[in-house]
């Protein structure tokens, strides 16, 4: 029994160890590079994934091993809105507009001009997948003025169960700690439940995030020498 009380907090340390270390994503910055380097504003996957712009930022979607990568529900009014990366310090949002062909450029320069909805607007949803689960620590929010968000409500977030209606603080987020650690979230404007409920949140661009990852190994360890220690104890009964 000394040996699985020892094992146990042996397995407790790796646990909180290993899940301190935080990964961090800066869109803004990125997005502001990207631009810089290449002359206009990119999607997500162009940003990050094409190689085709390899190797400006190939990769920096990835911290401490934990990857992730971006998409948008579809149903809205721009059912083929894309991830987009908007620059002089905004961040990830959502262009309407798609890309293609524009008028004097290569086909595979981002579509989203300056008479587009580049932001996040419900009823337009971003969706967030990590290659782990994670815990939610930070998220830093601008508005469509790349301004940082104070607002009572200003996003909302489902963490693979629910949805939460945020504050956030000079852009930063409150109440992350209400969150379920998940390895799918997605973000929206901010809704007020009233009669009827009515999305009044502010337009939206995620600027950052930082996550912590959860080491579901080290969760399985513990669970499986909880039931060696409860099959001891009947042995012995």
């Amino acid at each position: 029994m000394k040996f699985l009380k020892t094992a146990a907090v042996a397995a407790t340390l790796a646990v909180f160890a290993t899940g301190a270390q935080a990964a961090t994503y800066d869109f803004a910055a990125d997005a502001d590079a990207f631009a810089t380097e290449y002359g206009f504003e990119g999607s997500f996957d162009q940003v990050y994934n094409s190689p085709v712009f390899f190797p400006l930022l190939h990769g920096d979607n990835t911290d401490g091993g934990l990857t992730v990568n971006a998409s948008t529900v579809e149903g809205g009014p721009h059912p083929e809105s894309h991830p987009f990366m908007d620059s002089d310090t905004a961040g990830l949002g959502v262009c309407s507009s798609g890309f293609g062909v524009v008028s004097g450029f290569d086909p595979l320069v981002s579509n989203c001009n300056a008479s587009s909805d580049d932001n996040l607007l419900w009823p337009e949803i971003l969706v967030l997948t990590f290659s782990d689960p994670i815990s939610l620590t930070g998220l830093l929010i601008r508005d469509a003025g790349h301004a940082l968000i104070t607002a009572d409500y200003a996003i909302d977030i489902f963490d693979g169960s629910s949805w939460h209606t945020l504050a956030a603080s000079l852009g930063v987020v409150q109440g992350l700690d209400a969150l379920l650690e998940s390895g799918y979230f997605k973000f929206t404007t901010a809704s007020i439940c009233n009669s009827p409920c009515e999305h009044s949140g502010p337009e939206i661009y995620i600027s950052g995030l930082t996550t912590i990852p959860i080491p579901a190994a080290g969760f399985l360890l513990l669970g499986g020498l909880g039931g060696l220690a409860a099959l001891r104890r009947r042995k012995k009964g």
